[in-house]
């Protein structure tokens, strides 16, 4: 959201491959919380916990958030329509506030 102006961030979401996922597993220690797999590099933490969010539709797949990704400045970003769909699945108040955010955003 940080890239298109929408609003500043704290934190960086990336989305991976599954293959690449599957090669962060083999090359760093496992740590487990609450049924998520997770990966702690440095200071970068990597969850598996989206893959379980398949059940909510095709939009939340990685591979699907990869191949409609919006291209900026010649680097990929999840799609909003996607975005919010991921954050009506939350609906924490942050999320909700982001959707709004989005939505104005999406009017311009």
């Amino acid at each position: 959201m940080v890239v298109r102006g929408i609003r500043e961030a704290n934190d960086l979401d990336l989305v991976v491959s599954d293959d690449l996922w599957d090669q962060l597993l083999k090359e760093h220690n496992h740590v487990s919380d609450d049924d998520t797999e997770t990966k702690e590099i440095n200071k970068i933490i990597l969850s598996e916990h989206i893959k379980a969010w398949g059940k909510f539709g095709d939009d939340f797949l990685a591979n699907v958030q990869i191949s409609t990704a919006d291209e900026i400045y010649g680097v990929k970003y999840v799609n909003l329509d996607i975005i919010k769909k991921i954050k009506s699945v939350y609906s924490r108040s942050v999320d909700l506030k982001d959707i709004k955010l989005i939505e104005k955003y999406q009017k311009k």
